[in-house]
This record gives structure tokens, sequence and C-alpha cells, in this order.
């Protein structure tokens, strides 16, 4: 009863939350609100499905670590309340902690259907029938787990929720409420999710065109592993997508879908954080309650950072890492696993966070590396099959993706390494811009100032406009400073916590490091980081309110500093959210993505982007001069990103001053027109990326 209680009370605030966004910024009543935030959440069904069957997908793969028959299970009795303790030393078995055994099971089915939707999409094999048919086994698998826990009384023994996750209501309902706003319409950070409209998003739909996954050499990001890009495309296949439209079909409701995909996403990475907070407090000896006190502070600052917000609500892939490394936090709690199959695990999330963003192998890789040498019995005989175990597990993970870039490009990794693989189709002149565009050229003294105040350099956009990098940005909110208090009180004041708190702090520096060195020092690329210093601030907070327990006082002192830690977060994501679009950042919420491709406006020749829509394709494709955002410009457009060759620019190298050659060898290629986006094309001559 208190369990369904405290549901029903997380519901209610959430969906009071929920309304109280819609109507920031809009000129919509409440009605209009609500309706509106119905039919978006209609919109989003496919990622739910998604997110089911991958969990069901997840319960075959749990024997890999369930107890053998002959295993011995006599686990002591905990009867000093103290939380956590060791399996006798007799013991073998495999078996995780029994309350994390749904979330392990729900990251691993994660990292299995992002793998097997890209395995489909890259031999040709992800169409209707097979996308559905994949969804419906593990739609299936879970309704079976659910039918066989509901029979044996399993939910009745669920410990409630804190009611410390009412402090994430706000901060969920913005999430909710900004992935249901089309692509393109919020984010300045992201100057409106530029990359879902580059190549998140317009990658599938050229997928869905040519029925496979495969390279595309006018969109370098095709290279990339693109798991996140692989689920969308599947979802896309499994609606029945058109062929000609995709997912700008309809209404472009599956555009909401992905962006609804993503933010669950968001909300998974948070859930296995939490739980992995849970099981290192438990661990290191606390009580039951406050070890979940520990796991609902760390979920509800993953949620209320800004960042994580402004990224998981865009069709981005930053979420993806996040899950996958939360799960391997889970995995390296779990003490009562064996090297192999921690080491298995471990390589398969690390495998599967590389294949959302290839800088997870070292974002996601040196942490989960340094928690697995360090994990018990820490033994040369243990660390062994664990780091083997480990390697070639992820090396399988990765092997289609290498597999498929080398049989392309030459290059397995393209377009990395390319002094060691080659160029494949790219000039020398190519691979220094891209190089050059993603790299740091200030020395270290400059990087070390982006880090912690502002970048050396004002905006190229804008001189007067002052950047914001590193952890300094107002979307971190105050983590920076939460997360150096917390590393001293744990280190100060729990001495059982102290392995797991130097290992953890350990991460977070060689994450730091890793962005330092080998990033262009953009503030989300510090994403990665969102996981470990939500954890030590949850474990933190909690050690104080076990301390605090015999004093009502110091006890109410505490729960006000974890509620206040929360809503600094939230407030800043609320200021975040409210200053977008001129403070009018719910003005589109009851529209549907088609609405920006001006297909149905009453004059739509007023704008490019309605021209390309209702013109006849009989008059020529348009190629885009400087544009590389074509996601709402449909079909019979020609792009290509700032990296890629242009078509254009290449007949201007072959025929330097003859125009008359350049448009009769563009007509010759079915390109009727050109349309040029002239500031575009000086903010990228200006950043010298053109």
């Amino acid at each position: 009863d208190t369990c369904r209680a405290r549901l029903a009370l997380l519901a209610l605030v959430l969906v009071l939350s929920l309304l109280v966004v819609s109507l920031l910024g809009s000129s919509a009543g409440p009605g209009l609100a609500i309706g509106a935030l119905l039919l978006k959440a209609g919109a989003s069904w496919p990622a739910a499905v998604y997110l089911v069957a991958a969990f069901g997908l997840g319960w075959p793969m749990t024997r890999l670590w369930r107890t053998h028959p002959n295993t011995p299970t006599n686990t002591p009795t905990d009867t000093t309340g103290a939380g956590a303790f060791q399996p006798p030393s007799d013991a073998t078995t495999e078996s995780p902690h029994a309350a994390d055994a749904i979330p392990l099971q729900f990251a691993v089915g994660l990292a299995c259907l992002f793998s097997l939707s890209h395995l489909l999409g890259i031999v040709g094999l992800l169409n209707p029938v097979t996308a559905i048919g994949v969804v419906l086994i593990g739609v299936g698998l879970a309704l079976t787990q659910a039918s066989i826990a509901l029979r044996a009384r399993t939910p009745k023994n669920l410990a409630p929720p804190s009611l410390l996750w009412l402090l994430a209501t706000p901060a969920i309902a913005v999430l909710l409420v900004a992935a249901a706003m089309p692509p393109g319409w919020l984010w300045a950070s992201e100057f409106g999710g530029f990359d879902a409209l580059s190549y998140h998003l317009q990658l599938p739909q050229e997928w869905l065109a040519l029925g496979r996954i495969v390279p595309v050499e006018h969109n370098v990001y095709s290279y990339l592993p693109g798991y996140i890009e692989a689920a969308f495309t599947h979802m896309g296949a499994m609606t029945l997508a058109p062929a000609d439209r995709g997912l700008l079909g309809s209404d472009g409701w599956r555009l909401l879908a992905c962006q609804g995909l993503h933010a669950g996403l968001t909300l998974a990475a948070a859930w296995l954080a939490a739980r992995a907070a849970q099981r290192f407090a438990l661990n290191a000896g606390t009580h039951t309650t406050t070890a979940r006190w520990a796991g609902a502070i760390t979920g509800c600052l993953m949620l209320a950072t800004p960042w994580a917000v402004v990224t998981g609500s865009l069709a981005y892939n930053e979420a993806g890492v996040n899950a996958m490394l939360a799960g391997v936090l889970l995995v390296c709690a779990q003490e009562r696993l064996s090297p192999i199959a921690r080491g298995a695990l471990v390589g398969l999330l690390v495998g599967v966070a590389c294949s959302f963003k290839p800088t997870a192998l070292f974002f996601v890789g040196l942490p989960a590396g340094l928690l697995l040498i360090a994990a018990r019995p820490c033994s040369l005989k243990a660390l062994v099959p664990t780091i083997a175990a480990g390697t070639l597990v992820g090396l399988l993970t990765l092997s289609p993706w290498l597999i498929r870039n080398l049989l392309h490009s030459g290059n397995p990794v393209f377009p990395f390494a390319a002094d060691l693989f080659g160029n494949a189709h790219w000039s020398a002149d190519q691979l220094a811009r891209y190089s050059a565009a993603h790299t740091f050229d200030g020395s270290l003294a400059d990087r070390l100032r982006t880090l912690v105040w502002t970048s050396p350099a004002a905006s190229p956009d804008d001189p007067a406009v002052v950047r914001f990098r590193g952890l300094a940005n107002p979307q971190w909110g105050v983590l920076l400073p939460m997360v150096v208090i917390a590393a001293g009180v744990l280190l100060t004041r729990w001495r059982k916590a102290r392995s797991i708190t130097i290992l953890l702090t350990l991460g977070l520096f060689a994450q730091l490091l890793v962005w330092l060195s080998l990033t262009h020092l953009q503030s989300r690329f510090l994403l990665p980081m969102l996981p470990i210093a939500a954890v030590l601030v949850g474990l933190a907070l909690a050690r104080l309110h076990a301390q605090a327990q015999t004093r009502p006082d110091a006890h109410a002192a505490v729960a006000l500093l974890a509620g206040l830690a929360v809503a600094t977060q939230s407030a800043f994501l609320l200021i975040t959210y409210t200053s977008q679009r001129a403070g009018s950042p719910g003005a589109a919420l009851a529209v549907f993505p088609d609405f920006f491709t001006d297909r149905h406006a009453d004059t739509p020749a007023q704008t490019a982007t309605g021209w390309c829509n209702t013109r006849s394709l009989e008059q020529g494709l348009v190629l885009l001069v400087g544009d590389s955002t074509p996601l709402y410009f449909g079909p019979g457009v020609v792009y290509h990103t700032t990296y890629d060759t242009s078509p254009l620019g290449q007949l201007m190298r072959e025929y330097p001053g003859d125009p008359t050659a350049w448009i009769d060898q563009l007509r010759e290629q079915g390109i009727g027109w050109l349309l040029i986006n002239t500031s575009e094309l000086d903010r990228l001559h200006a950043s010298g990326w053109y």
C-alpha cells in the first residue's frame, strides 16, 4: 500500500508539473496544452515499445550471470540493519543482488537491441517484417516475465520509492515537454539541435530510402557507428514510414518518437545510476533506507542538471553513452559476480557506449577499467579473466561497425587514424580541416582556463558573446562545487566507502584529461562525467544522512541540503528553458514537425523550404550550398556536410573560371537549382571550415 501510494503521489505531481511547464512561454490555455501533450505523448509510442522490447530481450541474457543449480546460496541474513553483507567465502555464485537484477537486465537488453538494430541494418534486413518481429519478440518476453512476477506476487516485495524523487518531477516535466517540441525549435546552445538536423535524424531518412545502413560519402557522420541512428531507422521501419518522406511522413510524428527514445534513455540512465549509488552505499555497510536515499539523490541530480535535459530532449546520442556508463557502474557494484561475468558485461556495455559515440572508448572505458582492476577479489588470478573477457566482448560488439567501414573505405575507424589506415575518399585538405575543427589549438593554460572559466576567445559568430565551454557553463549548474565537496566528505567521513570514492574520483580525473587532450573542448562533451559525479554527491549526502539519524535537527538539515542541491540544479534548468525563443519556448507545443516543411502554407514559395517541398521534381534536384541541415527540405535535395566534397566546389577546381562548365556539369548530375545560404557560407569561411 505504501508503494502504491507513493507511486500515485509521484504520478500526480509529475502530471501537475507537466501542465505547468507546458504553459511556460506559451499563449495556449490549459485545455489546449493538455490536448497537445496527449497528442505528442501518443506520437512517442514507438519509443516506449522499443524500450519495453529492450527490457524483454535482456531476459534471456540473465542466464549468463544466474546462480548455477549446484552453487551454494546460503547468504547470511542481515539482522543488524547495517545493509550489505559479503557472501560466504566458499560461495561461487555469479548472481547479482536480487534487487539489481531488473536494472541490470534492462541495461544489457538496451545494449543487445541497439546492436541488433545496427546489425540488421548493415546487412540490409532492417525492413518492416524484421523490425516488427524483433520488437514483438522483445515485448512478448517482457510480458511473459511480468506475468511470472505477478503470479509469484513479486511486486508486493518491492521497496517503496523514496519521496525524494519528487524533487526530480520539474526536471522530468521539462525533459518530456521539450522532447515534444519539433526538432530545431529549442536549445540555443545546440543551435536548435544542429547535429540532429544534420545527421542524427537525416541519416535514418536516407537509410530508410536506401533500405540498409551504409556509409554515404556526402555525410562523414555516416561512418560513425550510429547506434542511435540505427534505432531511429528501426522505429521508422516498424511504423511503416513511407519511402519518399521517411520519418517526415504524415505530420512528422516519427521525429518526435526519436526524441522520445532519447528522452527515455535519459530517464534510464538516471535510474541505472541511482541503482548503482544504492548498491555502492550498501556495499559500504549503510542501512537500506539510507542507501535508497543515496540512489534517489543521484537520480534526481542526473535529471535536474540542465545539460542532461538539453541533450536528452533532442535526437542526440549522449543519453545512450550515459545509460551504458551507469550500467557499467551497476555491474562493478555487484560483488557477487564472477570475474568473467563482470568483465564480459562491462565489455558489452563499453562496446555499445562506443557505438553510440566513439569517444566513449576513453570517457567510459577508462573509468570502467579502473573499477574492473580494483574489483574484489583483487588478484592477478581474477584480473586476467576479467580483462580478457571484457576485451573480447567489447571487440565483438564493435566488430560490425569496424567491418562495415573497412569494406566501404579501407579504414575501419574512418575518419580517425587516417595516418595508419588511409584517408578513404577524402583529400588531405579535407582531413586537415576535419582535424582542425575537432581539436583545440590553445595552450595548456588556455585549456585549463576553459575547463573552469571561459574560452580564451569570444564566439566567432558574435565577438560580444563570451563562450563557456567547460564546467563553468551555466548548463552544468553548481555540479562542480558539489562534486568537490562530496569527494572531501566521503574521503574524510566514510572509511568503508573510501576505496570506491578514490576509484570514482580517479575516473572523473581520467575523463577530464580526455576532454582536455582529445576533444575540441565543447561543454556537453563532458556529459559522461554526470553519472559518476551524481553518484559521488548521492553517496556523500547519504553519509551525512546516516550520521544525522540520532539528531532530529541534523537530520532535517541534511534533508534540506539534499533538497537545495537538486532544487538549485532545477532552477538553472528552468532558467535555461524559459530563456529559449526569446522567452516563448512553449509556442510550438501544439505544432508537429511537418509544419516546418511549409508544405501546407498558403504561400509556400515565400520560403526556401516550402518551395523545395512543393515544386515539381521534374525541375531537377536542388543543391544546398552552405546549408548542411536538409531534414525539412524533403526529397529532391542534394547536400553535403562542411567537411565532405561539394559538387560545386569540385567543379570549380576542375574548371577554374568557367561558370558555364559548372552549370553544364551540374545539369548532367540532375541538379537544376542552387540554394545558397550566404550567412552560413560566411560563418563557415570565417571558421576556416569551408
